[in-house]
């Protein structure tokens, strides 16, 4: 027993204990379980219109159909597009934001929501950060994912309320020219993602 030690294959907190000093333990016995606190998983859910309206907006006109790119893929693809990741965490009237890095895409569609699941991993959680007003990360909490990313291809993304339709059925947009006054602009708009729309 002198000679003994048990290591812990990862930074964590003991959540049960099933053994006490003295007690003889067999081959295979639970000793503890643990929660690891370096890093935090957060699966966040999304509609596959929203989804597929981000990739549009990461990549402009080379997307073409989400379903035709491997779901291993999809990270990668993902992380090439500069799509990044946060999780956000309401508290006392306020919200933290949490770094967080993409790990994982669940492909396939939930059959009680019908959505698309994303995994990212936040590190050190449970690490406080005061000059950030950034409290503990406390697993099992509710919080958001955010994913966000840049648009590419000239698109511009402006609020669905902007967006007009003529006579004609044709969308277009009002714009101000270079006396300041309003022009109507014919567009073709593009995805749906949140409360605004992208314009191709």
């Amino acid at each position: 027993l002198a000679n003994t030690k048990i290591v812990a294959p990862f930074r964590g907190r003991v959540a049960t204990k099933a053994a006490e000093v003295g007690q003889f333990i067999r081959t295979g016995a639970e000793l503890i379980s643990l929660e690891a606190i370096d890093e935090a998983e957060v699966v966040g859910s999304f509609q596959p219109q929203a989804f597929a309206g981000l990739l549009r907006a990461a990549i402009g006109s080379k997307f073409q159909n989400l379903g035709s790119v491997d779901a291993t893929q999809v990270i990668n693809f993902m992380k090439e597009s500069d799509i990044s990741a946060s999780i956000e965490l309401e508290f006392a009237g306020g919200i933290a934001s949490y770094p967080a890095e993409l790990v994982r895409f669940r492909g396939g569609i939930d059959n009680d929501t019908g959505t698309l699941g994303v995994a990212v991993r936040v590190k050190d959680p449970l690490i406080a950060n005061s000059a950030l007003n950034r409290p503990p990360l406390e697993i099992g909490g509710f919080v958001s994912l955010i994913l966000e990313t840049t648009l590419k291809d000239g698109a511009i993304s402006v609020p669905r309320s902007a967006l007009q339709q003529g006579d004609d059925g044709k969308p277009f947009l009002y714009t101000a020219d270079a006396d300041d006054r309003l022009a109507v602009s014919g567009v073709k708009p593009g995805s749906i993602v949140g409360d605004s729309i992208i314009i191709d």
